[in-house]
């Protein structure tokens, strides 16, 4: 792994608490979730055009929240 950055995003506390409670429930950490959803959107094919880029996020959102309700461990890069 390289030496990791940060990102920093502000969001409404209550927001920032269930889905910590979420998905620590899926034995995962806030980091790990947030993680596999950038990986899914960024390897998402011609996600250039606003409309694609819009599309892509939703699939990945979708792809990640289906993997946090599953029993499947965590996806690697």
């Amino acid at each position: 792994m390289q030496n990791p950055k940060w990102v920093r995003a502000k969001v409404e506390d209550d927001l920032r608490r269930h889905f910590k409670s979420v998905v620590t429930q899926g034995q995962y950490s806030p980091s790990e979730a947030i993680r596999m959803f950038m990986r899914r959107v960024v390897r998402i094919p011609h996600a250039t055009e606003s409309l694609a880029v819009s599309k892509a996020i939703k699939k990945a959102a979708d792809d990640v929240a289906n993997e946090l309700r599953s029993d499947a461990p965590c996806a690697s890069p």
